[in-house]
């Protein structure tokens, strides 16, 4: 599998996998970070797709930066990631929990909502609790 580790405007970022028609956003859950996703991106790659996945702030290489993981820093971090993919294919796949929530199939996206992957891989026990949720509809 080629793993590409790049940051995207100082956001640590890997792109796995080779040129294809379809690109993958994976967004890491708690305690995560952007290399957790080689068995998607193999998986993906078998199907012709890319994956693309990144360090949301105070996880993986940004555990020290001073950059709180909060929604409206997570929402700026993923419009960033979002903009760098739409350079890399026309086709976008967002997924959450292995079910695709969006599939954006030209170089912009103009409505529709956005979503989180959430994973806990070989993590036993692993339980989410959400006490409060929100979305914001793209303007």
């Amino acid at each position: 599998m080629i793993k590409t580790n790049f940051t995207i405007e100082g956001i640590p970022a890997v792109l796995w996998g080779t040129p294809g028609d379809r690109l993958i956003v994976a967004v890491h859950g708690m305690l995560g970070s952007k290399d957790d996703f080689e068995l998607l991106a193999t998986e993906a790659a078998a199907k012709g797709c890319r994956v693309l996945s990144f360090d949301l702030p105070e996880h993986g290489e940004r555990k020290a930066d001073r950059y709180a993981c909060n929604p409206p820093n997570a929402v700026k971090d993923l419009t960033s990631i979002i903009q760098y993919a739409q350079t890399l294919s026309s086709r976008i796949s967002l997924y959450a929990n292995g079910v695709l929530l969006a599939e954006f199939t030209d170089a912009t996206w103009t409505a529709g909502y956005l979503g989180v992957y959430i994973g806990a891989v070989d993590t036993k026990n692993y339980t989410i609790r959400i006490d409060e949720m929100a979305y914001w509809e793209n303007p």
